[in-house]
């Protein structure tokens, strides 16, 4: 049977030839776009390199060129590939939580017109414990600081700082000799996670410790807390390794030392010496209750003392 020369209407849509829309963005602009913005935004270079990281370990997985062809059920399928690769729950939980900041950014600046990630929950979990350090073991890292020698006597003060105020490893890192305010009694947190400024608690055993240290510290080039022998500030990563240092000397071997143990102990520590929830949320510089109450649920009850009754430092000895 001859064919009829002219097209119907169904016939001339699938002959018209396919165009790729102009206004698709590839996930290398965006990414870049995104990563521009928080800059701009002034988030930390650290969050930065963890939200490059993750996104570009997502779309290698499911293979995608255009944003616009990440839907639900792609992102749902990333997720069974992250399962099939053995990954922690942990860690695909982290890699969700740098897509979804990536979407809603492209959602809420018009740059995609359905977000996929609406809907996106976290995988559910076990609560990991949490690793903290004895009153005994505290003692046994200070003992092991030489107080003959600078290093030892500035060591000695920051494991006390770390101890009594529970601030992130980058935040002692952050502070300068004027943040120090002993007339008010607190010490200014300039170098916060989320970019707000906060105050902590200064109690007498830890300015009186502060206090010697700096008779001792003396005027250097850099306006830092903490210095090496050369009057430069100490880094993150020499923090971390003086920890190591003490917990070698003191035979610490059933809790991982380092500055964010110390932020738990802490935590522990108030609550179990009295401390309230909300004033524990404010200490740390939490911007939600969701970890304050992790550690409420772990080490204590209701509890609502201030900070003087509760601060770990005062109670050291005590016990």
């Amino acid at each position: 049977m001859r064919r009829k020369n002219l097209l119907n209407a169904r016939e001339r849509e699938n002959a018209r030839p396919q165009i790729v829309e102009t206004g698709q963005r590839t996930i290398v602009d965006c990414l870049r776009l995104f990563l521009n913005d928080s800059k701009l935004r002034n988030v930390r270079p650290a969050t930065i390199r963890y939200y490059e990281r993750e996104i570009n370990y997502f779309h290698r997985d499911i293979e995608v060129t255009f944003v616009e062809e990440v839907t639900f059920d792609v992102i749902k399928e990333g997720i069974k590939l992250m399962q099939n690769h053995n990954l922690k729950t942990s860690t695909i939980n982290s890699r969700l939580r740098a897509i979804r900041a990536f979407y809603n950014h492209l959602f809420d600046y018009k740059v995609i017109k359905y977000n996929p990630v609406e809907h996106l929950k976290l995988l559910r979990d076990r609560e990991p414990i949490i690793e903290t350090y004895s009153n005994k073991q505290i003692r046994q890292l200070l003992a092991a600081c030489d107080l003959t020698t600078f290093v030892g006597l500035r060591d000695y003060t920051i494991i006390y700082l770390l101890f009594d105020t529970g601030v992130r490893l980058s935040e002692v890192a952050g502070i300068e000799i004027d943040d120090i305010q002993f007339p008010e009694g607190v010490i200014r947190i300039r170098r916060t996670k989320n970019n707000f400024e906060r105050f902590v608690p200064l109690q007498k055993t830890l300015s009186r410790q502060l206090k010697s240290y700096l008779k001792v510290r003396g005027i250097t080039e850099s306006n830092t807390l903490f210095v090496t022998l050369d009057g430069t500030p100490l880094t993150n990563r020499q923090y971390q390794n003086r920890f190591s240092y003490y917990g070698n000397l003191a035979k610490i071997t059933n809790v991982r030392n380092s500055p964010h143990t110390m932020r738990h102990t802490f935590a522990k520590n108030y609550i179990q010496n009295g401390g309230g929830a909300f004033d524990l949320m404010r200490i740390m510089g939490h911007t939600s209750m969701e970890m304050t109450k992790r550690y409420v649920r772990l080490f204590g009850t209701e509890l609502n003392e201030k900070h003087r009754e509760s601060s770990p430092l005062e109670n050291l000895y005590k016990k």
